[in-house]
């Protein structure tokens, strides 16, 4: 689908808090190229390893701005060791768009549930 290439920074720790602790990626994009706000399936490419993982692209930005861009790794260690890295994401698959939700607790099970997903999306 497409690659972005990117250096990992600080967020606010959201996704964290939820179990859930995200790579954030600065990112640039050729000219005329957008990013589809949704969920995806990704591999990321850091320090010659490459980690299945979920793409979030998202809808919250202001105007002027490029969407948010994170990763939730499923087979790495801490985010800390992750701030300031270069990385490639290669994003495979749309697996659904962005919802709302109403609280915390419904958030997190369907990004429990899209975890679930992009795995067995690996796993055939």
């Amino acid at each position: 689908m497409f690659h972005i290439m990117g250096k990992v920074e600080r967020g606010l720790g959201e996704a964290r808090k939820i179990g859930f602790p995200t790579l954030n990626i600065s990112y640039t994009l050729p000219h005329g190229q957008s990013l589809a706000v949704g969920v995806y399936a990704a591999e990321v490419r850091a320090d010659g390893r490459v980690y299945q993982a979920a793409a979030c692209v998202g809808a919250d930005w202001g105007a002027g701005q490029r969407p948010k861009f994170e990763v939730y790794l499923f087979d790495a260690g801490g985010s800390e060791i992750w701030y300031d890295k270069e990385v490639e994401v290669k994003v495979l698959k749309k697996i659904r768009d962005l919802t709302r939700f109403d609280n915390a607790e419904e958030a997190c099970a369907r990004i429990a549930q899209d975890v679930e997903d992009i795995k067995n999306f690996f796993a055939d």
